[in-house]
């Protein structure tokens, strides 16, 4: 069952609900804000990408003094942000 694959690995839910609420973020901010190892970070946001519900971007900034620099961030797909969605109809029924 996809609901138990998407539970089982600790972490998921909560990158789900990080970026539902900010939309693009970087890997660092995404590990503070659910205050998880890297380790779990990664087997999450593995099982997330595999299973269609975040993408990765690699994004173009300009840093003053020093020009661009490439940096990688997170977002949820449709797929991602439907997912989040029901997730935030279930807490509010809790």
């Amino acid at each position: 069952m996809k609901i138990e694959q998407l539970a089982r690995v600790k972490g998921t839910l909560s990158i789900i609900v990080v970026l539902h609420e900010e939309s693009l973020l970087n890997s660092t901010t995404i590990i503070n804000r659910i205050s998880e190892s890297r380790d779990t970070f990664y087997r999450a946001i593995k099982r997330l990408r595999d299973m269609g519900v975040v993408e990765r971007l690699i994004m173009n900034q300009s840093v003053d003094g020093l020009g661009d620099r490439e940096l990688m961030v997170w977002r949820l797909t449709d797929k991602g942000k439907k997912i989040a969605s029901l997730l935030d109809a279930i807490q509010q029924l809790l």
